[in-house]
């Protein structure tokens, strides 16, 4: 009687669960935009996809093949932001929903749908999520689409995803029937944390132009500063390039001056581990590899390559002294020749330029000035940069908005000085107009050994945007190990994240097993060695 009881429950078990999926499955091939959305958006598809179905999908934004992703509706819809009615959104809704709205970043001039984060930051947590094409189609390196296209660039800096935002909020009401408010989130890194900005520029933007946008915002070294960041890259290539200089450094003799760096810095943090717990304490010496008379060139550095390694290790100023950018950091040598430093500047980099500032597709790079980058600036390019420290209408009462902002310290593409200056430009301003602790509604957290947004040999697995994508998951799904749940736990609970443990895998995949883990220390605090524990484990690490 027991085996057969027990094997009847289980029939009535899954009995339920099938009509359960039955029900969601109607759910989503019935449904319709709900009136509230108006003019604002037309509704392409809604496909369902059972527990365990192939989702095959792909854009410049990120791929997902898989047959292991819970059950869904994937709704496809075409945005009409009120300049162009061209941008395609697409929101995921889990059929095990948890409340929650979270929307994903793209990265550079991406024009694709974010499918990776949309499956491994949104669904398989739980979230009903949001990603678009920003109202193009392109690489993240192809800003082309941009020229003598005002309205383009308009809906890639901001309208896109605001507008987007709003009506994917109202397509998780109507499909889950939810009355009462429930709390939206940002995850993005680069381009993506620009868009999750704080100011005019995108999602560091929508919460002060857009403050009902998001509850939370996640945003890691964040682009928001382009004009002068893409001065800045062309200038910094310009430094080394091209190959045939004087100043040439290739990517082996990079490799020669990273273990310079590390046999003159690795030791200043108390550990010997290859990475620099703050970089701003190295101050590097390059003189110290310049060629002996006969000396193996490819062994050694030429007077034009040291001069060069100390202009990439300053930072950039103009004509009177005019900050522009913050440098590259000492440690994250291995991935500059890879990053900013090859033999041509980044299409990114020239793109914006070329097809956003002065509209001519044939412009030359190598006659990059200060008054190029003052036209940059005056017409801030449809409000692209994300650089207004003024934030109060987000994070102050009713709307109590929280920000969360990571850097990694090895970034091989953006300067780690431009979060700080950033943070640095924010509190000054908070702290001189408002009563406000900025404390209680922004905290940045550094990274070390991370490259761009993931990667490097360092800690990289704590749930920032593309990390799990890219295999790099947090080692436990709880607030201190990623840090959108410590948003959520923030913003929900009220717990205020002071720190982060982050994990190195070996070779940068989960499946290889978990190399170390490290805390990632509130700013200004540090990372502090306890002096006897295992290096590899973040236990022996404290935030001082």
């Amino acid at each position: 009687m027991g085996l057969v009881r027990i094997l009847g429950l289980a029939l009535v078990s899954a009995l339920i669960q099938l009509d359960r999926v039955a029900a969601w499955e109607a759910q989503c091939a019935s449904f319709t935009l709900p009136s509230s959305v108006g003019n604002s958006a037309t509704l392409i598809a809604a496909s369902y996809y059972p527990a365990g179905a192939l989702v095959n999908v792909t854009s410049s934004g990120g791929a997902v093949t898989s047959n292991s992703l819970p059950a869904f509706c994937r709704v496809q819809l075409l945005v009409n932001t009120g300049t162009r009615n061209m941008t395609n959104t697409e929101v995921w809704l889990p059929d095990a929903w948890d409340g929650r709205f979270l929307a994903v970043g793209n990265g550079g001039w991406s024009g694709g749908m974010v499918y990776s984060d949309l499956a491994y930051s949104g669904l398989v947590n739980g979230h009903a999520s949001m990603s678009t094409d920003g109202g193009h189609t392109s690489s993240s390196l192809d800003g082309t689409w941009g020229l003598n296209n005002p309205e383009a660039i308009v809906d890639y800096a901001y309208l896109s995803v605001h507008i987007s935002v709003v009506v994917a909020k109202e397509v998780v009401s109507a499909y889950y029937g939810a009355t009462a408010g429930f709390k939206s989130y940002w995850l993005g890194c680069s381009t993506g944390g620009r868009q999750g900005d704080l100011h005019e520029g995108n999602r560091l933007m929508s919460v002060q132009r857009y403050p009902d946008d998001f509850d939370g915002v996640v945003v890691g070294s964040p682009a928001n500063w382009i004009s002068h960041l893409q001065a800045w890259s062309i200038h910094f290539n310009l430094l080394v390039s091209p190959q045939n200089s004087t100043s040439w450094i290739s990517a082996a003799t990079w490799a020669l001056i990273h273990q310079e760096v590390l046999n003159q810095c690795d030791a200043l943090d108390g550990v010997i581990d290859g990475l620099l717990n703050d970089p701003r304490r190295c101050f590097f010496r390059p003189e110290t590899l310049a060629c002996r008379p006969g000396q193996d060139a490819t062994t050694c550095l030429s007077a034009a390559q040291i001069n060069a390694v100390r202009l990439v290790f300053s930072d950039y100023y103009e004509t009177s002294q005019t900050y522009i950018f913050g440098r590259l950091e000492p440690g994250g040598e291995l991935a500059y020749e890879t990053g900013l430093l090859g033999a041509n500047p980044v299409e990114i980099n020239t793109d914006y330029f070329k097809d956003m500032v002065v509209n001519d597709s044939n412009w030359d790079y190598t006659t990059l000035n200060y008054s190029t980058i003052q036209l940059a600036d005056q017409i801030d390019t449809y409000r692209l940069d994300a650089v207004n420290p003024d934030i109060q209408t987000y994070v102050a009462a009713p709307h109590n908005g929280k920000v969360i902002h990571y850097v990694s310290w090895a970034d091989q593409l953006i300067s780690p000085g431009n979060s700080l200056y950033y943070y640095e430009q924010m509190t000054a301003f908070m702290n001189l107009n408002t009563n406000l602790n900025v404390d209680d509604y922004y905290r940045l957290f550094t990274v070390p050994g991370m490259q761009h947004c993931a990667g490097g040999d360092g800690p990289n697995g704590f749930g920032g945007e593309g990390q799990s994508a890219a295999g790099m998951p947090p080692l436990q799904p709880d607030a201190l190990h990623d840090v959108l749940r410590g948003m959520i736990a923030w913003v929900e609970q009220g717990a205020a994240p002071n720190y982060f443990i982050a994990t190195k895998y070996v070779n940068n995949t989960a499946s290889g097993g978990v190399q170390m883990t490290r805390p990632l220390c509130k700013f200004p605090t540090e990372i502090v060695y306890n002096g006897y524990g295992d290096t590899n484990n973040a236990g022996s690490f404290y935030c001082a």
